[in-house]
């Protein structure tokens, strides 16, 4: 900018009033529907960090997820940075009301530098840190850049993180779990027998039988007899060995 431009010249012409070009319009914030906002928000629970999957499932829920390409165009020109005439415009107003120099070389130097520091801020951040830094002014001093930009970077990089998180709900690969069916013991005992392991059934077979033949503990009476046993012979049934009883009793 040229040192000598004419809107920083004017600043020290107190009460001079001069014919100026139509003022840019006051930036707008971007609107976001209730939903979506909530849905790009961290989770509550302290650990857990934003999820993609989750936040799908919200937008989904509640009927948002066809906005998201909306959303992000929004917000992507919400982060153009701020139109050059506002800015002047909104400086040099603040630099009337409360810059203590008139020496119009000091205007044009502060209203320079103060423009190239602030200029890659959206609009709407740049106003919204602005007005805060003027009210957290303290005894009229104005704020410094580095106060205004305190402010401001916070608001930018929420900003940047929602439409970081809307295009990974675009870019997510969603992948659906895999419903897994457990074999029926049929369909297994098929498997083995196809593929040469019927010896493995039967030896299953072999056991299982085997345990229903009776317990595998020192019979009591009641055993005895339910294996047919004759109760005369009972006493002489306890002194033989399990396996013997049963195929005494089989005889």
């Amino acid at each position: 900018m040229d040192m000598s431009h004419k809107p920083g010249t004017a600043l020290v012409e107190q009460g001079q009033e001069e014919e100026e070009e139509a003022s840019a319009p006051v930036p707008q914030r971007p609107s976001l529907p209730r939903a979506v906002i909530s849905a790009l928000t961290d989770n509550s629970a302290p650990g857990e960090a934003w999820d993609v999957a989750q936040g799908i499932r919200e937008l989904r829920r509640d009927g948002q997820l066809a906005h998201v390409p909306i959303c992000i165009a929004r917000l992507e020109n919400a982060l153009l940075p701020v139109d050059g005439k506002w800015l002047e415009d909104r400086l040099t107003i603040m630099w009337t009301a409360m810059g203590h120099s008139r020496d119009p070389r000091v205007s044009a130097a502060w209203l320079h530098e103060t423009i190239r520091l602030l200029s890659d801020l959206p609009g709407d951040i740049a106003a919204d840190a602005i007005d805060e830094a003027i009210k957290a002014s303290e005894r009229g001093y104005m704020p410094s850049v580095g106060a205004i930009r305190k402010i401001a970077e916070p608001m930018v990089a929420k900003r940047k993180r929602a439409l970081a998180r809307l295009r990974a709900v675009v870019t997510y690969t969603r992948t659906d779990p895999v419903e897994v069916k457990r074999p029926t013991p049929e369909q297994v005992a098929e498997i083995l027998r196809d593929n040469g392991f019927a010896s493995i059934l039967d030896a299953k077979a072999e056991r299982e039988a085997r345990a229903n033949r009776g317990p595998a503990r020192n019979p009591t009476r009641e055993d005895y007899l339910a294996m047919g046993v004759p109760e005369e012979h009972l006493p002489e049934a306890m002194r033989l060995p399990v396996d013997a009883q049963h195929q005494a009793a089989a005889e």
